[in-house]
């Protein structure tokens, strides 16, 4: 992405992407069908898969060919930051995410 590496032209490069943010994707919205969709309840959880949509449609922008290096950077780094807020959350089980153990 950053030193535009021929690797991001191979076809399982182009494809895997695709399919784990698609599992992710179910398999949070499958965690929704079980535990309810409460927010009252299960806040965390809606907050979670809001991000996950966040955190795919960066990832979209960074391996994207029709976007500027400096978004792509960008991107990438904000899905990043969302990744390890969604980690967070699902350790905290709450939204403030790492807050919880801070404050």
């Amino acid at each position: 992405m950053m030193q535009e590496s021929p690797l991001l032209y191979l076809k399982p490069v182009k494809i895997l992407p695709h399919i784990v943010d698609t599992l992710l994707l179910f398999s949070a919205i499958a965690l929704l069908f079980i535990l309810g969709f409460g927010l009252l309840y299960q806040g965390w959880l809606l907050h979670k898969v809001g991000l996950l949509i966040v955190y795919i449609l960066l990832g979209m922008i960074a391996l994207g060919n029709k976007y500027s290096r400096s978004k792509k950077v960008a991107a990438f780094v904000a899905a990043v930051l969302v990744f390890f807020y969604i980690v967070g959350i699902a350790i905290s089980k709450t939204a403030l995410s790492w807050l919880v153990f801070v404050l």
